[in-house]
């Protein structure tokens, strides 16, 4: 069922946008409903299990 009243939120994000995520600089990837992928703007990988990408909840990033 569809609620009639929904209107959808109007996205804050742009792919390429740079926000912060846990005070890192990164970069917008894709957006989905509810999170966002994210890139590091300094990856350094410190092992094998590290990555550059992740993916957040849009509520956890902050745009400055």
């Amino acid at each position: 069922m569809v609620d009639e009243n929904f209107e959808e939120e109007e996205s804050k994000f742009e792919i390429g946008q740079t926000v912060y995520y846990q005070g890192e600089e990164m970069t917008v990837i894709n957006e989905l409903e509810r999170t966002l992928v994210l890139e590091y703007v300094h990856f350094v990988p410190v092992d094998d299990d590290d990555h550059e990408r992740i993916v957040v909840r849009k509520e956890k990033v902050t745009l400055s």
